[in-house]
């Protein structure tokens, strides 16, 4: 073989393996069960929590303790239970 023909083959491979492994999440998220398939009923898991997993969280909103004139946090009790900081 001239040393083109090799050259041509192994980048010829080399693209082959690169499409090949480009190809893996595109034909993983097609193998899926799509969440917003409306053909069927909802499992009981699904039921329960609903369409937001985070819908009950209690930290949305306006901070009481964020003084915006200074941009500081003044304190106060978290709702994690710590008021230093600390996690």
């Amino acid at each position: 073989m001239h040393a083109r023909t090799t050259k041509a083959l192994a980048a010829a491979g080399a693209l082959g393996v690169a499409l090949a492994f480009g190809s893996i999440p595109f034909l993983f998220v097609q193998s899926q069960v799509k969440l917003q398939d409306k053909k069927r009923g909802l499992t009981g898991s699904q039921v329960q929590r609903g369409a937001f997993l985070n819908s009950g969280s209690k930290d949305v909103g306006i901070d009481p303790d964020w003084d915006r004139r200074t941009w500081t946090w003044r304190g106060g009790e978290r709702a994690g239970g710590a008021s230093d900081g600390s996690e």
